[in-house]
């Protein structure tokens, strides 16, 4: 061989081995489209933070785009439809799962990462005013007397709205009920019917918010009320549904002068059950490792507890049940 077509033949393989590279480093990057909230939402400000604890333990070739609508019951769809990879979820999960309450089809493509960032509860939120005024003790005391009562709720398809229908038929009452025996049913925003209820314009505000939940905080700290409980029977119908006793003391809200005996669900991590393996993982380590930081994130997560992370209403990623494993949690 010349020495012309020797180095004919280098060049060749030099342009070859150059070419692969170049091949090899514009492979795609891995871009995870997670859901959150509106800007100034709790969700959204979650979701910055934990996003940010995970992109340590990412792998290089990963980034995220933060989109920030979806809340909870949108976001297991959009997971669920592959429009989303990562989102949240609570006991809507397996609402989701199982095509009922808020769900009109099957979510069977939603896998959970990890849970118990925040603990929401069903709440019963009464003025003092209608209180005294009828003696209410109970929601009992409603369908007993037919009561005409003047509910709030947040608008149909929102968890809130679910939490006072749900709530109000664990004791055999319909909205239709409502209406007949004279009262209302007003569906609207958060800001509204704190306004409402402040004005004396509505009666009982049903929702499933956490303890220091703003608006209910600025209600119960700018008008007098009065909390309710769900009786022992209507506690074990909603247990039914996917949620779990929780005791809240005496003084966690204004007025509040005793404990009560409520319901509430956590906060699940949600994915597409087909995300690689590697990134929910990495997901799923970044989160257990970092549980301090997570916790000083938001008033809501101080509750976060990394060893029940495992405890979710739908199945684990199967890459997340191996992290868990390996940490001893789960066998």
């Amino acid at each position: 061989m010349s020495r012309h077509t020797m180095r004919t033949a280098a060049v060749l393989l030099l342009t070859l081995m150059l070419a692969l590279t170049s091949v090899a480093s514009a492979a795609p990057a891995r871009r995870l489209k997670w859901t959150a909230q509106e800007v100034g939402t709790g969700l959204l400000v979650w979701t910055t933070a934990i996003s940010d604890i995970a992109k340590r333990e990412l792998p290089k070739d990963v980034s995220i785009d933060i989109l920030p609508y979806g809340a909870i019951v949108a976001s297991l769809t959009l997971v669920n439809d592959g429009k989303a990879d990562i989102g949240w979820g609570d006991v809507t999960s397996a609402w989701a799962r199982d095509g009922v309450i808020l769900f009109d089809k099957h979510h069977p493509n939603v896998r959970a990462i990890a849970s118990a960032f925040s603990e929401s509860i069903l709440q019963i939120f009464v003025t003092k005013d209608f209180a005294q005024r009828t003696g209410i003790k109970s929601l009992d005391d409603i369908k007993a007397r037919k009561l005409p009562v003047r509910i709030v709720t947040k608008p149909r398809g929102t968890l809130g709205q679910a939490a006072g229908a749900l709530q109000l038929e664990a004791h055999g009452i319909t909205y239709d009920d409502i209406r007949k025996w004279g009262g209302s049913i007003i569906e609207t925003s958060v800001s509204d019917i704190v306004s409402l209820m402040k004005d004396k314009r509505a009666d009982i505000w049903f929702d499933y918010l956490a303890e220091g939940h703003p608006s209910a905080t600025e209600l119960t700290q700018t008008a007098d009320i009065v909390m309710l409980e769900n009786s022992p029977e209507a506690r074990k119908k909603l247990e039914g549904y996917g949620f779990h006793p929780v005791l809240t003391k005496a003084g966690t809200w204004r007025g509040q002068n005793r404990d009560l005996q409520q319901l509430g669900g956590s906060t699940v991590l949600t994915c597409r059950q087909d995300l690689d393996d590697d990134v929910v993982y990495a997901i799923a380590k970044a989160i257990f490792g970092n549980a301090d930081e997570i916790r000083a994130a938001h008033a809501s997560m101080q509750v976060f507890d990394e060893k029940a992370a495992w405890k979710v209403p739908i199945p684990l990623h199967p890459a997340a049940a191996k992290f868990y494993r390996e940490q001893g949690l789960i066998k």
